[in-house]
């Protein structure tokens, strides 16, 4: 006789391969409906469930493919890629991956793109805002500067925030955009996910702050490859005054008291 572990694995190897085996049927309670058909009925159950949290964690992607050929693609991923917890909010961490390789794809070069800005998205919405965990850096004496523990820096080739926006009607058409450098500061508001574009310089700026690199040598790095005054200007308009950034000025030091 199976123990409980190995019954609840082969059921759940039934339900998401759709093969069960003569014991585990025989082990089935008769119903109104033979037990090859009632286990047909829950895997159908099981496999909506795990396109719609696929579907609910790439917006985008099925946006862009339509209700049908995103149903096609969540159900070879869930065949070839099944879960491996009880998580859903964990499923489908690989799903760009997968799209990158699946033949729906060649047309739409970002799609996969698409869905990793997606699922970078999705996670920070998921995210609790943690200020006790911000990264804090020293400017000067008085000046500190806080960034958000939640925050990414994603580049892509394709303006997957475009293209997702005009998806949600808030933009225009923007797949036929370019590939180029295109750079994303992704964070939680404690509301949900908050994507900011960056210029190249932000980007880098931002980065290497996040890798813990000595904030002098970052600006000296920067400012030998361009014009000093444009990168200020940069980093003070895409990183100071940025809703995933905070100053906090310390009151002086009295040093004749």
């Amino acid at each position: 006789m199976r123990t409980l572990s190995e019954l609840q694995q082969a059921m759940a190897g039934a339900l998401l391969s759709g093969q069960a085996d003569a014991a585990l049927l025989d082990g089935i309670a008769a119903g109104p409906i033979a037990a090859a058909a009632a286990l047909r009925v829950h895997r159908n159950t099981v496999l909506a469930a795990l396109s719609q949290a696929l579907r609910l964690a790439y917006p985008g992607v099925a946006g862009v493919l339509g209700e049908r050929a995103f149903d096609a693609l969540s159900l070879a991923y869930i065949d070839q890629r099944p879960p491996r917890s009880g998580c859903l909010a964990d499923f489908g961490e690989d799903f760009a991956g997968f799209v990158a390789t699946h033949a729906v794809t060649p047309a739409q070069p970002w799609l996969s793109e698409l869905a990793r800005y997606d699922r970078a998205v999705e996670c920070a919405s998921q995210t609790v805002d943690d200020t006790a965990a911000d990264l804090c850096l020293a400017l000067d004496a008085q000046t500190q500067l806080r960034l958000a523990a939640s925050l990414r820096v994603l580049g892509f080739r394709y303006a997957v925030a475009a293209i997702r926006d005009a998806l949600e009607g808030q933009g225009s058409a923007a797949a036929d955009l370019p590939p180029g450098e295109y750079w994303y500061a992704i964070w939680s508001s404690g509301q949900g996910a908050c994507v900011r574009p960056l210029s190249t310089v932000a980007a880098r700026f931002v980065i290497a702050l996040l890798a813990g690199a000595d904030l002098g040598s970052v600006l000296a790095g920067l400012e030998a490859q361009g014009d000093p005054a444009q990168i200020a200007a940069s980093i003070e308009a895409e990183v100071f005054r940025a809703g995933y950034a905070r100053l906090d000025l310390s009151p002086a030091v009295d040093t004749d008291a």
